[in-house]
């Protein structure tokens, strides 16, 4: 008896491990207000990356420049973070700029812009699980169209790209999915986050830093520290098969 006893008493143990093991593992759904999402860690600073190129025949071209800004803002007594990326051409010409003003303590978005020199914008406004805005057509700059849909869950900006990410717990192991919006898709987007091994990324001024390799379903792969400025790499391929290599400078 006491040896049947004994048995069961391991089997359960070894059960309980297994769920442990798999509830490491396993992947985590975070919805926005989740406590595993947190930006008070998040520190001000300025970046600069050199974007590269490759066609889908292998020729690599320098092809812009982005500069990438964070800082915080407190309003009535709670601190939002604000981030700007301004877009060059080579030859220096500001093209857009892009804007992210989101929640400090969960990230939790409340408006996105992005403003062309070409007279084009996207303005949107996020309300839980409901998203509004308007924006000017790709065809006519003239023509205003406007965006107004409520998701069937809350949602995370995706626009906010890599700072998203690095508000979550990375690690080596930890895999999410996440509920996004991205203009212009009209629908509900899911973002999957797979964090399998670190890497030593060298930037483009010589320095050596370890990252966490974030791999994601947007077929974005990001190299992202601990550290500000936190975005140190990032490898993008197009849809048409171009393949675009954001470098720090």
């Amino acid at each position: 008896m006491k040896v049947y006893l004994k048995s069961v008493c391991m089997i359960i143990i070894i059960l309980l491990n297994v769920d442990t093991i798999l509830g490491q593992t396993g992947t985590q759904k975070i919805l926005p207000g989740n406590k595993e999402v947190n930006g008070k860690h998040l520190k001000p600073y300025t970046n600069k990356w050199k974007v590269t190129l490759i066609t889908p025949k292998g020729d690599k071209r320098f092809f812009q420049v982005w500069t990438d800004y964070l800082q915080k803002i407190e309003l009535n007594g709670k601190t939002y973070i604000h981030r700007i990326q301004d877009i060059y051409d080579t030859k220096e010409n500001l093209l857009r700029t892009q804007m992210n003003f989101v929640n400090e303590e969960n990230l939790v978005p409340v408006r996105a812009s992005i403003v062309g020199t070409d007279g084009s914008y996207n303005f949107f406004e996020f309300s839980d699980s409901h998203v509004m805005g308007n924006y000017t057509s790709q065809v006519d700059k003239e023509k205003v169209l406007k965006f107004d849909k409520t998701f069937n869950c809350d949602v995370f900006d995706w626009s906010l790209y890599g700072i998203l990410l690095a508000g979550l717990p990375l690690k080596v192991g930890f895999h999410a999915t996440l509920p996004i919006y991205e203009f212009p898709n009209p629908e509900d987007g899911w973002l999957t986050v797979d964090v399998n091994e670190m890497e030593q990324v060298k930037t483009i001024g010589g320095k050596t830093i370890s990252t966490f390799k974030v791999e994601t379903n947007q077929d974005m792969v990001f190299s992202i520290s601990k550290n500000a400025p936190y975005v140190i790499k990032l490898v993008y391929k197009t849809p048409k098969g171009a393949t675009l290599i954001w470098d720090m400078m």
